[in-house]
């Protein structure tokens, strides 16, 4: 399932996260063998954190379990919500922006807790943006990041992610 993340602001990262947490609820009602996997980009990466959390407290008291989570530079930019630490995930990817784009977004989930198995951390040379997958728009121009790692970042980030996600047994298509 795909969920549009939140505007500039960020108003609607806790409403989003609840809509997602819903959802998982649901699928988990119709199918209880489902495992959670659940991947974000900038807030998309706090709103992930945050649903892993909030399953590790249970669905109608029974702990759920995220198997993967994959982060693309996931950033902690939302009144209210705290996505420093990462609880009940077996398997976490995070790409980080390096290169000097953005500085003021400090970056969140890159600590764990004692329920985290493994948490794989890579630091990729590009922009927030680029990092997320759109290194023709977003920052680039702000910065003095060439256009080549630029474009390179973007793949490498993706490469990472989808590699996490095979460690956890995902199966990714073409």
């Amino acid at each position: 399932m795909y969920f549009d993340g939140p505007d500039t602001i960020g108003l609607q990262v806790r409403a989003i996260s609840d809509r997602v947490l819903s959802s998982i609820s649901i699928q988990l009602l119709i199918d209880p063998s489902l495992s959670v996997n659940l991947e974000g980009h900038s807030r998309g990466g706090l709103i992930a954190i945050d649903v892993a959390s909030q399953l590790s407290r249970g669905i109608g008291g029974s702990p759920i379990a995220v198997n993967y989570l994959g982060l693309y530079d996931a950033v902690d930019r939302a009144i209210g919500m705290d996505g420093s630490v990462i609880r009940n995930v077996d398997h976490v990817t995070h790409v980080i922006r390096t290169g000097g784009s953005r500085v003021w977004f400090g970056n969140t989930g890159t600590t764990t807790d004692a329920t985290v198995g493994d948490y794989q951390a890579y630091w990729v040379y590009g922009t927030h943006s680029a990092i997320g997958g759109d290194p023709e728009h977003g920052d680039w121009n702000k910065t003095t990041i060439p256009r080549d790692s630029e474009n390179a970042a973007t793949p490498t980030a993706q490469v990472r992610i989808r590699d996490g996600g095979r460690s956890a047994g995902l199966v990714y298509g073409n």
